[in-house]
């Protein structure tokens, strides 16, 4: 049952600059650098493979289908940035490997995992929120060149959207995430649309209609909301 049941890992998708680092410590309890990361090994993964497309793979589809390969148990705490649930009887039975380009070693992953990232709101924070968006999908080999030559992560997202369509079309086999590139494409226009709309003058004021509307209804309504329904609820109820 092990084998088969899904893990979960948590990626930390906001700028390199903002996330925290693990100290490594040698045999001598003496800090000897920082612990590698899923953004570096993304980075170290091979030019070629004959079972993978490893130029064309994302940060995403990286996390779910690979975990890093110990020699021997782990030192696994709750501050890891990557950390990956850990059953030490998998290290005898899965020997299916791959080699980066330091030679270091990941294992292939039995299930697919499931991955979490941060939530940002695009309203509140945008560059956050574009900038998440293009680390998890654009595939790239240095994290530098994700802006290329735009200011804004939110410049480079829309610049990009034709190849980050193509990357979440193609996740759809491993889907059961959210439509977050979906719903991001949709808001990104629709604020587009707003920042260029002139404003309209109206002749009477119409009349809306009140529907009352109860706590246990209020709360089935909330839970029915999408991701993008939730966002704009989130925004409105703040700027109150």
């Amino acid at each position: 049952m092990r084998d088969s049941s899904r893990k979960t890992i948590f990626v930390n998708t906001r700028k390199a600059e903002q996330r925290y680092k693990v100290l490594k410590f040698n045999e001598a309890s003496q800090a000897a650098g920082y612990c590698a990361n899923i953004f570096e090994r993304y980075e170290k993964r091979p030019a070629e493979h004959p079972n993978y497309d490893f130029n064309n793979m994302c940060l995403i589809e990286f996390a779910m289908l690979f975990e890093p390969h110990y020699t021997k148990p782990p030192v696994i705490n709750e501050e890891s940035i990557d950390t990956d649930a850990y059953a030490p009887h998998e290290q005898t039975t899965r020997r299916r490997l791959i080699t980066l380009t330091d030679n270091t070693k990941m294992t292939i992953r039995n299930t697919p995992a499931v991955v979490r990232v941060p939530n940002f709101v695009a309203a509140s924070d945008p560059e956050s929120y574009y900038y998440s968006l293009l680390i998890q999908y654009m595939p790239y080999r240095n994290e530098a060149e994700l802006l290329g030559e735009f200011n804004s992560a939110r410049d480079a997202f829309l610049a990009n959207e034709e190849s980050l369509k193509q990357t979440n079309a193609y996740l759809e086999i491993y889907r059961e995430r959210d439509r977050q590139l979906e719903n991001a494409f949709a808001q990104v226009h629709a604020f587009q649309i707003l920042e260029h709309a002139e404003p309209m003058e109206l002749d009477h004021e119409e009349e809306v209609s009140y529907l009352p509307m109860n706590e246990d209804q209020f709360l089935q309504a909330k839970q029915s909301m999408n991701a993008g329904q939730k966002e704009i609820f989130t925004l409105v109820t703040q700027s109150i």
